[in-house]
């Protein structure tokens, strides 16, 4: 029984890497990447564009129960904020020179 309730915990931890973290730091990662690039803030306005365009998609779908479009958006908004976030810092760190 001590196994099943580990196992259990061990998907809940899953669950919110993948969902919540992941896009976080991958957000991050992308904006780390192309920080020395020209256009680096279209990546972040995409995203963005992206995540307001599924969660205008959540709130006008007919089925009530399916997910799928709700953490698409969730992990857009993630990384979308991971990579505001980091433009930002880079911004702030190139003022202060």
């Amino acid at each position: 029984m001590d196994m099943v309730l580990f196992l259990g915990k061990l998907q809940s931890w899953f669950n919110i890497f993948y969902i919540f973290i992941l896009p976080f730091l991958g957000g991050i990662q992308l904006r780390l990447l192309l920080r020395r690039r020209k256009y680096a803030w279209v990546l972040t306005a995409v995203f963005g564009i992206l995540a307001v365009s599924l969660l205008w998609w959540v709130k006008t779908t007919p089925q009530r129960g399916y997910e799928g479009p709700g953490l698409f958006s969730l992990q857009l908004l993630l990384i979308t904020l991971g990579s505001l976030l980091t433009g930002l810092a880079c911004r702030l760190k190139l003022n202060k020179k």
